[in-house]
């Protein structure tokens, strides 16, 4: 669904989405560490406490590939169970700009804000996000929350929760490299809307080994768009 085409989107375009694209630009360009209410996860445990709607909006993309998004259940990677959400992550502007109106194309269809619903998930249910470097294009190497699923074995993905009190949303970052390339987990920016109490569930108790991940990614930098091609 495009963005602003429902009350809910609409709210999450004017009251979220600007703030939270400088909150990534500010805090991302700067060796500025995160309080604890915005910590990464053990994404082993991405497990819903509660029964919620879910809704996947997309808020940033800083890679040349382009990527796929999907999801499943059983924390497996891609599997028969898995679903994609957005065929082609994809965008002309890498970050939300309230002042601009960029158009879409073909090859970048997707703009920030626009959003899929995966509908009401009961509590329990283990959210297991997957991006698959260069999907559009015919790519099958996928990288996984989980990262037993993946190729190399290590983490793709990291997490936080928006600043604001009591949000809603779940911010995820991926890295799309095999062998975790430069390790700067901006080549997409999901928000993941599932209600305030499972994410204060979710981010509550941050694993310490995950602490030391959050310092190194809150010390690269987030580029307007990579320069210098994937090889």
């Amino acid at each position: 669904m495009q963005a602003g085409s429902d009350e809910k989107s609409a709210a999450f375009q004017k009251e979220v989405l600007p703030e939270l694209s400088k909150f990534l630009q500010g805090n991302l360009s700067e060796q500025t560490l995160l309080d604890n209410s915005r910590v990464l996860l053990d994404f082993d445990q991405l497990k819903l406490k509660t029964d919620s709607d879910v809704r996947v909006y997309f808020a940033g993309d800083g890679s040349s590939y382009q990527n796929t998004l999907g999801f499943n259940l059983n924390g497996k990677g891609i599997s028969d169970a898995s679903s994609l959400i957005f065929p082609n992550v994809s965008s002309p502007v890498s970050t939300f700009d309230p002042s601009s109106n960029p158009d879409r194309r073909r090859s970048a269809p997707l703009l920030p804000g626009d959003f899929v619903s995966l509908g009401k998930l009961p509590g329990g249910s283990l959210l297991d996000f997957f991006l698959i470097a260069k999907g559009a294009n015919g790519g099958t190497t996928a990288f996984s929350t989980g990262r037993s699923a993946n190729p190399d074995g290590i983490n793709h993905v990291v997490a936080f929760a928006y600043q604001k009190t009591n949000s809603p949303y779940l911010i995820i970052g991926f890295e799309d490299l095999l062998s975790g390339g430069d390790r700067d987990f901006i080549d997409l920016f999901i928000a993941v809307e599932m209600g305030a109490g499972n994410v204060e569930f979710l981010t509550a108790a941050p694993e310490p080994a995950m602490a030391a991940t959050l310092l190194t990614f809150l010390g690269l930098t987030l580029r307007r768009r990579r320069t210098v091609s994937h090889s």
